[in-house]
């Protein structure tokens, strides 16, 4: 099993979530088992997604998937590095 955490700013966050609900089915075609999004108490529109696969190669390909580079467009990540990092389940 692996994690993807992925960490970065939005725009607003009602407007991104909105969007982050839409894609439902992409998740499940990528092979996410589950999935949280986690606020930041001081900022809200700072948000970490946490993505759950059943190994890390789908991690990967799914962080490299163009069709979720344009919806985090379309939902207003604010351009600039985005913190990921794909981690294995070791315990």
């Amino acid at each position: 099993m692996a994690t993807l955490l992925v960490d970065h700013e939005v725009t607003d966050y009602a407007a991104w979530r909105t969007v982050y609900d839409t894609v439902d089915g992409a998740r499940a075609h990528a092979g996410v088992t589950s999935h949280r999004v986690l606020q930041d108490t001081a900022n809200p529109n700072h948000v970490v997604v946490e993505h759950v696969f059943p190994d890390a190669a789908g991690a990967g390909a799914f962080l490299e998937n163009q069709d979720l580079r344009e919806a985090m467009g379309r939902a207003g990540v604010i351009p600039g590095p985005v913190g990921a990092v794909v981690l294995d389940d070791v315990s």
